[in-house]
């Protein structure tokens, strides 16, 4: 794109070979001064730069000659400067993921992952970003996440020059090559998925429970993370998105009225509608004044407490627990269970469910004065 001001809104940019010129820039080139390009949650994957020349970079985007490039809610990853043999390397490999040549990037919540840079020579420099030297080149970090870059396969995130990053928000780089300075989480395993489909129309890296950049970002980003998924825990996540679960509980029953010493069954659903998925999902069945003989998981466990370990459960996946109540001397018979799981949740509301069971009508209120549900002797 030269001298082009551009929105790319939910655009993934993928699998291309080779790049501009042959040298740079294989899915996105961004060149020239009245450049004004804004990626907003799209995915840069797979694109390989496989010149046999002096110099390549920029295998995901090149931004040069006065271009300025905004990501936004985004996935820059897998993309590859240099392949397997000679003929498909330069000399020097340099920011596979994004590289900055007499340009700006301001990067927010975006998540470069599993970039890399393979040269003829030892001249192989930051796998996932590239900041060639001088006054006119910038770069800013905003609540971005950097993980898992290689250059001739040894870890290599960043490589930045003389160029010092503006590093806003809180950043998360899993070595300590991108500049993030006190505050950051540097040195840190993100405990990010390999990149495919988790919901949305493109391919990301989602984080996994226990990942340090869980609730850690400075700011959320309007209108959800790069697959539209809201904020799910205490605060927004590090990176392109956010770890977030929808796990309901629905119910239903064998019948719709019990005498004293009657049975029951319940037949409860806990779903997990994603995008992400649910770990650690668990079950409380309670009926007070009632006893509990079967509590049957189609997975994990439970016990007749009731509590059901589930397990996980994948975006779009449900497990079902039965459950067998006897109805005690007195009613109504109210069975109420409730969902969680260790996976943060963004719409508790539906993560619990009841089930009234009255008494038969002849057993009710205008024939017993204490409201109790008794079996006629």
């Amino acid at each position: 794109m030269q001298n082009a001001e551009a929105l790319l809104d939910r655009v993934w940019i993928r699998d291309n070979s080779p790049g501009y010129s042959g040298g740079q820039g294989t899915g996105l080139s961004i060149i020239g001064a009245t450049a004004d390009v804004e990626l907003r949650r799209s995915s840069v994957t797979g694109n390989r730069q496989l010149a046999d020349a002096s110099i390549a970079y920029g295998a995901g985007i090149a931004v040069e000659n006065g271009a300025r490039l905004t990501a936004v809610a985004s996935t820059i990853a897998d993309n590859a400067v240099g392949g397997a043999t000679a003929a498909t390397r330069a000399n020097t490999a340099i920011g596979g993921g994004l590289a900055v040549s007499l340009g700006s990037a301001t990067l927010r919540h975006v998540t470069l992952a599993g970039n890399s840079v393979a040269a003829d020579s030892s001249a192989q420099y930051g796998g996932n970003v590239y900041v060639f030297n001088g006054a006119n080149n910038a770069i800013t970090y905003s609540d971005t996440l950097i993980a898992g870059g290689t250059a001739g396969g040894a870890p290599a995130n960043c490589s930045t020059n003389s160029v010092t990053p503006t590093s806003v928000g809180h950043n998360l780089d899993s070595g300590t090559t991108c500049g993030f300075g006190a505050g950051a989480h540097n040195d840190a395993d993100p405990l990010l998925r390999p990149l495919g489909a988790f919901g949305g129309t493109m391919d990301t890296s989602p984080l996994q429970a226990g990942s340090p950049a869980l609730d850690a970002a400075a700011a959320c980003e309007p209108g959800g993370d790069q697959r539209g998924a809201p904020k799910a825990g205490a605060a927004c996540d590090i990176g392109a998105t956010e770890l977030s679960t929808d796990v309901s509980v629905t119910v239903q029953s064998s019948r719709t009225s019990v005498a004293a010493g009657g049975d029951v069954t319940h037949l409860f659903k806990i779903t997990n509608a994603g995008p992400d998925t649910a770990t650690g999902v668990s079950l409380n069945v309670k009926a007070p004044g009632g006893q509990f003989s079967i509590a049957a998981p189609t997975a994990g466990t439970c016990t007749l407490a009731v509590h059901c370990d589930l397990g996980s459960l994948a975006a779009g996946a449900s497990a079902t627990v039965t459950v067998v109540v006897r109805a005690g001397s007195s009613g109504p018979l109210v069975t109420s269970a409730t969902s969680s799981a260790t996976t943060p949740d963004a719409n508790a509301v539906n993560g619990a469910a009841s089930a009234s069971t009255p008494c038969p009508h002849h057993f009710q209120r205008s024939f017993w004065s204490d409201a109790s549900c008794r079996v006629c002797a």
